[in-house]
């Protein structure tokens, strides 16, 4: 019955925190939707067909992904956008867990812990993009080769699910197809030099031959995709652009400011890691540990490929270490019940400073109150089984571990209720697109966004001048010109605004508060202010004060 309890408790801490960090939108999701209503309707564009740039090259890397993502909008809209958030980071997480327990020896204390920790940093990536397949299909590569690693000979079925992978990861995110490849690597040194290293512990029993293997259904399914080598390829011509990296947040480095979070969580793993790790570890897990980290620092986009292969050994490490070697003195009732005191002072401490800091709807303040009322009376009720049990050494670690559990949710509660009341769609953004499409009176648009904005324009059928697809306006591949080099030299004034609105015929702009013609336009005559979303009484000053940017809509019209 304990072994219940605590289970379910365990599932309802890890169900809260994705509900919590994953219910939202992702701004790339309108132009995968937009690609996947564009597949449907036309088949696969080898031209670019949003933007107001003609003839260029293009390739829609992440074409099936899009597609699939359509069709759930199409059927269920925004819920089941979520719906797709929710279930994806389900599955993953279960395979995460899974994976820890098979190098952990099936220690529920350590599997639980390090997934309940990696759940709140792995959320952030469980959203309307093709990552979560590729991460998942990683994840699962990552566990076939662990699970079957103990044997001289693999069964054929594996290079059969290869050949999967490559498949699906070919078409769902061809950008991340060579990774499936790369993955490989760290089996494939330890087959060869594993049993010759006495430094390691040898655990990866295949021979060299049988690892190389896998690479050829790899290489055989990725031929099978709708633009060839091009798709295999695209990564080597997408990634490494300087201007990319400089604009784009998810390719810089980690620093201290705003990556701070990213920045100390990460070195304190690897400390972790070192600290713990004095028994020997296989060749291959500290090689997916250093290539994944020196990675992560290098872009804080890669920080998912750290969290998917480079801390499960830490599951490993802690059973042998931590775990293992806990004293009675450690697990004492008398250790244990100052610790729980303060648990719950830094509880109510927090839940405070919750209500202090926000304002909770008044529709919303009884039944808030409620709930956090029951999850806390829940948490009294651990608390007095821990001091029941208090005699006994392994009931305390497990008691203490579910009074956790529960204030933590406790924590999450509030949480909820101020996280759902935020739009999943930006409103100064939709009023924007609404105006520039009410003044247009079904005349053909060309639209100036900037990078962050043309996703959704593009998305209600705009076509706009950029967009978050970065790579698509590089000359590697639209084989034209260089539109994000141009976007770049505009932001940072190397470009006169009025050299640049020449090149082009645009009938709109839509500018914010991150770009100069925000400003520069409001004092040209030659453009009319539509609409100010800093004057507009239709946004609730709530939402006003949660955007990021400040909007307005100019229409180009020469006196």
């Amino acid at each position: 019955m304990k072994n219940k309890i605590s289970s379910i408790l365990f599932i309802l801490l890890i169900a809260s925190i994705l509900l919590l960090f994953t219910t939202r939108f992702d701004n790339d999701g309108w132009f995968l939707l937009n690609s996947g209503r564009y597949v449907e309707n036309y088949g696969i564009p080898h031209t670019e067909p949003f933007t107001i740039h003609e003839g260029f090259h293009f390739v829609m890397q992440q074409w099936l992904f899009a597609l699939g993502l359509w069709k759930i909008y199409e059927i269920s809209q925004m819920q089941g956008m979520l719906l797709f958030n929710w279930i994806s980071g389900a599955i993953f997480i279960y395979i995460f867990y899974k994976l820890l327990q098979l190098v952990d020896n099936h220690d529920t204390a350590v599997s639980r812990t390090i997934t309940a920790g990696a759940t709140v940093l792995l959320s952030f990536y469980f959203c309307q993009r093709p990552q979560v397949i590729s991460g998942l299909i990683f994840l699962i590569e990552i566990y076939v080769l662990e699970y079957f690693k103990n044997r001289e000979r693999p069964p054929l079925i594996i290079y059969g699910l290869f050949f999967i992978f490559s498949l699906l990861l070919i078409n769902i995110h061809a950008a991340m197809w060579p990774m499936l490849s790369v993955f490989i690597l760290p089996y494939a040194a330890e087959s060869i030099f594993g049993a010759r290293i006495p430094w390691f512990r040898h655990s990866f029993l295949w021979k060299w031959k049988y690892t190389a293997l896998l690479w050829l259904p790899i290489l055989i399914a990725g031929f099978i995709n709708p633009y060839g080598i091009e798709a295999m390829t695209y990564a080597f011509h997408s990634y490494g652009y300087e201007g990319i990296n400089s604009l784009v947040t998810e390719m810089h480095p980690l620093s201290i400011g705003p990556n701070f979070y990213a920045s100390v969580i990460l070195p304190i793993i690897l400390i972790l890691i070192v600290i713990y790790a004095r028994n020997p570890l296989p060749l291959h897990w500290i090689l997916l540990f250093a290539g994944t980290s020196f990675m992560s620092f290098l872009a804080i986009r890669s920080i998912f490929l750290f969290l998917i292969a480079g801390i499960f050994p830490l599951a490993y490490i802690l059973h042998l270490h931590s775990f293992r070697r806990k004293s009675q003195a450690v697990t004492s009732w008398k250790h244990t019940w100052p610790m729980m005191v303060l648990m719950h002072i830094a509880t109510i401490v927090g839940v405070y400073c919750i209500f202090l800091k926000n304002t909770i709807p008044s529709e919303k303040f009884i039944p808030l109150c409620t709930i956090i009322f029951l999850v806390f009376a829940l948490s009294i009720a651990c608390a007095y089984i821990l001091w029941k049990e208090r005699n006994k050494q392994a009931e305390i670690r497990s008691n203490a571990r579910n009074l956790f559990s529960t204030l933590v949710l406790l924590l999450l509660v509030p949480l909820f209720y101020l996280y759902f009341n935020k739009p999943l769609i930006n409103p100064a953004l939709k009023k924007s697109v609404e105006i520039i499409q009410e003044n247009a009176s079904g005349h053909p648009v060309s639209l100036w966004t900037g990078y962050n904005e043309g996703p959704y324009a593009e998305f209600q059928g705009l076509p706009c001048y950029i967009d978050a697809r970065a790579e698509v306006f590089l000359p590697k591949l639209n084989h034209k010109k260089d539109v994000f080099a141009e976007y770049v030299s505009l932001r940072s004034g190397e470009l006169d605004y009025h050299d640049f609105v020449k090149r082009y015929h645009f009938t709109h702009l839509l500018t914010t508060t991150n770009d100069i013609l925000y400003t520069y336009l409001k004092n040209d005559k030659d453009y009319i202010l539509l609409w100010d979303s800093d004057t507009d009484d239709s946004i609730s000053t709530e939402e006003r004060n949660n955007l990021k940017d400040k909007y307005r809509v100019y229409k180009y019209q020469p006196e």
